[in-house]
């Protein structure tokens, strides 16, 4: 199925659609019910997206908040908790580790980058990339196999999550 950008003047056509017109019902506030139903349709994806979408930034946020926490404390324990041992006024400065606390942030880094590719290289290879391309095809007629599946959206969700707290630059 397909959507039509253009409308069709055809004599086919025109004669068609007097006639199509006259069998129309018009229900409630002057649609019929199926133009009401993908109205209400609409809405309701529209608040779902939205939903996800508050639901994913916040998740992002508080991965990368737990994840800065972690380098913090391995970059300078003392910052984290006064009563660590080496803690002294004087012994701050040797116990500071940059090596062990830039290993961590990018060794977390890539545990996340590598959990959201994962599932999608091998549950749902077609959830990669931005969608984009495939949904433009989808409404001009292209059948795309398995875009429209929920498995896709769990997969593409997930790893959209992964990738963006791994710090990698999703648009």
């Amino acid at each position: 199925e397909s959507l039509d950008y253009d409308a069709v003047y055809n004599a086919s056509f025109r004669e068609n659609a007097k006639t199509w017109e006259d069998n129309t019902r018009r229900r409630i506030w002057g649609y019929s019910g199926a133009t009401l139903g993908r109205w209400v349709l609409t809405v309701v994806i529209g608040v779902l997206t939205g939903f996800i979408a508050f639901f994913l930034g916040a998740a992002v946020e508080h991965v990368t908040l737990w994840k800065m926490g972690v380098v913090e404390r391995i970059l300078n324990p003392c910052s984290a908790d006064p009563e660590h041992p080496g803690c002294g006024e004087n012994d701050q400065s040797s116990i500071v580790a940059p090596w062990s606390a830039f290993g961590a942030f990018c060794g977390l880094n890539a545990a996340l980058a590598m959990a959201g590719a994962v599932p999608t290289v091998f549950f749902a290879p077609e959830a990669a990339g931005s969608g984009i391309p495939e949904v433009m095809g989808y409404l001009n007629g292209v059948h795309v196999q398995q875009i429209m599946r929920l498995r896709t959206l769990v997969v593409k969700l997930f790893a959209t999550f992964c990738a963006v707290a791994s710090g990698l630059a999703v648009g």
